[in-house]
């Protein structure tokens, strides 16, 4: 189920932020910090900086959940990978890069091997196929199909309306699908 956060989670989240403590963010810690390593790994950081924007992040969520910053438990996710999100997006400012939302040259094959265990085919030239879409586009995909982020999430991690969520997902799902049918014909 997409956006389904996964059991154990869920009770990591409420035990966090109904009793913060180092016992609480330690196990929030070890749930989370691979997921967001492998955000900024499929975004193009290597391992190292992939490593030190997670702590980063880890760091701003125990900050900001200790003033009192956040409360609802069902935007948690969310709410963290928006962190995530302005730690990439500094990050890339501090380096002198121009923001991309993805570099498809750099985790084209990380990813690729994620769809394939998800049902995609062996073979499919996947940076070809993201390659058909704008850059907004290929964003929320990745949000919605490799993050298993829900529309309203999405939203709240790129601060914009989930309408505009729902109808970029619409317009890339059907490119991808001209562009598919081209392929087999």
């Amino acid at each position: 189920m997409a956006g389904a956060v996964i059991t154990g989670e869920k009770e990591t989240i409420e035990r966090y932020l109904s009793g913060r403590s180092d016992e609480t963010f330690e196990a929030l810690f070890q749930a989370f910090c691979p997921r967001l390593n492998s955000y900024f790994r499929a975004r193009g950081c290597d391992a190292g900086v992939a490593e030190d924007l997670t702590q980063n992040v880890m760091l701003n969520v125990h900050r900001h959940a200790a003033e009192g910053c956040f409360r609802d438990s069902s935007l948690f996710r969310a709410w963290m990978l928006r962190i995530a999100h302005n730690e990439l997006v500094a990050h890339w400012k501090r380096a002198g890069r121009q923001v991309e939302t993805v570099d498809l040259d750099a985790c084209a094959g990380s990813l690729l091997s994620q769809l394939v265990v998800s049902g995609w085919q062996d073979g499919v030239d996947f940076a070809e196929s993201m390659a058909e879409l704008v850059p907004q586009e290929r964003q929320v995909l990745l949000l919605r199909y490799l993050e298993r982020l829900e529309y309203r999430e999405i939203a709240a991690v790129l601060d914009i309306p989930i309408g505009t969520v729902q109808w970029r997902t619409f317009v890339a799902r059907r490119k991808l699908g001209r562009y598919f049918k081209r392929r087999v014909v």
